[in-house]
């Protein structure tokens, strides 16, 4: 219950706050006092800040300060997000969603053994709105995207003393001008 996310700066741009504890300055290379760790990997950058989120297994909010596990930019604490991990066992989904403003969501992820002692897992995430804001002052239209991202991991366990993980995220952004309210 304590954690807020927003935007005052687009859809590539999230601020986030744990009880309260966040940075409302619009510098993009502001430092933020939340970090955000995808996959074990912190995303100081706000604009990594905002990789869409699919395909995770679990999500964790800790409050801060968490500087002596996770180091600086960590006062009000960390949003760790997990992807589901590949494995042995032949797993597929898929689900899609269409609403209003012509937004589709369309999801999906398959993984399995690809030989002995190396699995893969791969996914892929497509998001996109119509522009849904007529701007009759210059004639424009504002709010539309379309969002692709996918991932790639690749397990390798030749023994039960080592593994290595291979991960690998992609991701093209286009849209026009999103609407919001200054602080």
């Amino acid at each position: 219950p304590g954690l807020n996310v927003e935007s005052s700066n687009g859809r590539v741009a999230p601020r986030f706050y744990i009880r309260g504890l966040g940075n409302t300055d619009f510098d993009l290379a502001a430092s933020q006092p939340v970090s955000v760790v995808i996959d074990d990997v912190v995303q100081e950058n706000v604009a990594l800040k905002s990789f869409p989120m699919f395909d995770d297994e679990q999500v964790e909010v800790l409050r801060g300060p968490q500087g002596t596990l996770y180091g600086r930019n960590t006062p009000a604490g960390i949003v760790h997000f997990r992807s589901v991990r590949p494995n042995e066992e032949f797993d597929a989904n898929v689900s899609a969603s269409y609403g209003s403003f012509g937004t589709a969501v369309l999801d999906g992820a398959v993984g399995g053994a690809m030989a002995d002692g190396v699995s893969a897992r791969g996914s892929l995430s497509f998001r996109r709105r119509d522009d849904w804001v007529d701007n009759s002052f210059n004639n424009t239209e504002l709010g539309s995207y379309e969002d692709l991202a996918g991932r790639v991991q690749v397990l390798i366990e030749p023994s039960d003393a080592f593994s290595a993980l291979l991960n690998l995220h992609g991701r093209s952004y286009e849209g026009t001008s999103t609407l919001f309210r200054a602080n």
